[in-house]
């Protein structure tokens, strides 16, 4: 969001509000997005927004979703471990 912001400021804050209420679903229903297909773990999900993609963790035992990475789809993930 920061490169966002560095020439649309008011882009930026959309777009962050836009994050934040789609993240937001995942209160009622953390299996809503998909297994990411890269890391193949149910636990391990995405929700798409736009070109971007949500990456969170599911922690059933703590009843808790943890975002892990905002990331543009377009960009590869093979370099990032977080099972």
């Amino acid at each position: 969001m920061e490169y966002i912001a560095q020439d649309k400021p008011i882009a930026a804050e959309k777009f962050r509000d836009e994050i934040f209420a789609h993240a937001d679903l995942l209160k009622k229903a953390p299996q809503l997005g998909r297994i990411v297909p890269e890391k193949g773990n149910p636990n391990i999900r995405e929700l798409l927004h736009g070109n971007y993609r949500i990456i969170y963790r599911v922690r059933p035992r703590l009843k808790k979703v943890q975002i892990v990475l905002i990331w543009h789809g377009k960009r590869l993930l093979r370099r990032f471990s977080f099972n």
